[in-house]
């Protein structure tokens, strides 16, 4: 009977013994902490960088220089409609023909300018035609009696006179110059005819600036020829940076001050 007892007790100790371990099996699980989450990769926050403009032709003019052209460029001496800051320019070769009683100084003249700035880079091939069929530029010498005829909605009297026209896109497509050839001596016809043909390639202002500028406002038979910052001017209308159609935020753009 003993015998049985202590079989009996160790089954009940054998038992116990399973159920303790399986507790704590039990336990371990429950109790476990849980691994943490694997920390996140850090990507370094780059700042882009602003990439450098590229110089521009005009940035190798001054200030004066460039303020100068805005001023030429973008507004017209005479139309009230034709005030709205736009480039225009030649995108097509120019032809003249001469019309009226022009004097041998005086196509002398123009030819002698036509030479002038068939050199300078990117203006369009300018010729002098015989044919007026095939012009896109006329450059009438007339008398001021004409002349008052035609610039009488400006209440002013005028010894040169120019009239551009341009399509959708700003381009000049036609010209026409008008000289008064009655009531100007040769060395005034000779400012009238430069300055004319200079503002018929889109330079159409006046200015008060510069005295010995072909722009300047006030009449003055003692400017005979394009000054350096003339040519600067042209230079600068007919670089690649310029085109037909920019305004004038456009073109401000373009130049960065030293």
């Amino acid at each position: 009977m003993k015998n049985v007892y202590r079989i009996i007790t160790y089954i009940l100790i054998v038992l116990l013994c399973c159920a303790c371990v399986s507790l704590c099996f039990a336990v371990h699980w429950i109790v476990q902490v849980p691994e943490l989450p694997a920390s996140p990769t850090v990507v370094p926050t780059t700042i882009p960088t602003a990439t450098p403009r590229k110089p521009t032709f005009v940035d190798g003019f001054d200030l004066d220089t460039w303020s100068y052209y805005k001023e030429i460029a973008l507004i017209s001496e005479y139309s009230a409609l034709d005030q709205n800051g736009l480039i225009k320019k030649w995108n097509e070769a120019i032809r003249i023909y001469v019309d009226g009683l022009p004097t041998l100084e005086d196509r002398a003249i123009i030819q002698r300018h036509v030479a002038a700035l068939n050199e300078i880079p990117g203006v369009p091939d300018i010729s002098i035609e015989a044919d007026a069929l095939n012009c896109n530029m006329t450059i009438s010498f007339i008398t001021q009696k004409e002349m008052n005829t035609i610039t009488k909605d400006h209440n002013e009297v005028a010894f040169g006179y120019t009239m551009i026209w341009w399509n959708y896109d700003a381009q000049i497509t036609k010209a026409k110059i008008y000289i008064v050839r009655d009531r100007q001596k040769q060395i005034e016809r000779q400012h009238t005819i430069l300055e004319e043909m200079t503002q018929a390639l889109g330079l159409m202002n006046d200015s008060a600036r510069y005295d010995d500028s072909i722009f300047y406002i006030y009449y003055s038979d003692s400017i005979l020829r394009l000054s350096k910052m003339d040519w600067d001017l042209i230079r600068i209308h007919y670089c690649d940076d310029i085109v037909s159609g920019m305004t004038a935020e456009d073109v401000s753009s373009l130049y960065t001050p030293k």
